[in-house]
């Protein structure tokens, strides 16, 4: 995430009282382990502010299985490992875009990632 989408994402975050990891204390790769948790707990509601996204939710998945990925592809890579392996439902990751509108995003078709395999977070 570039810095003008991080501190928009941020902004979003705290104006809805949502709870990110964009703090000093989840530089470097602190803000993985943290990250992993949320999403694989299927009782924790995502909110996914797309602003800066360049693709849609499968492509940007799909980057986030390779080596090299930026860290929003490897959290939307993430997400649809916990869905497709039962650990959550789609109707608990919400949406928005850069106004902060929901968007209606229809859960992929899940055998068309290949193998998503699931992991504990």
């Amino acid at each position: 995430m570039n810095g003008t989408a991080s501190v928009a994402t941020r902004q979003f975050a705290e104006g809805r009282g949502l709870r990110h990891f964009l703090h000093p204390r989840y530089s470097g790769d602190a803000w993985r382990a943290p990250v992993q948790r949320a999403i694989g707990d299927g009782s924790v509601d995502l909110h996914v502010n797309t602003t800066g996204f360049n693709a849609g939710f499968r492509e940007m998945a799909m980057r986030g299985k390779s080596t090299g990925a930026r860290a929003t592809e490897e959290e939307m890579y993430w997400i649809a490992r916990a869905v497709a392996n039962g650990r959550r439902e789609w109707s608990s990751v919400r949406f928005y875009d850069e106004n902060g509108n929901i968007l209606n995003i229809l859960e992929p078709d899940w055998s068309t990632f290949g193998r998503l395999p699931d992991f504990y977070f």
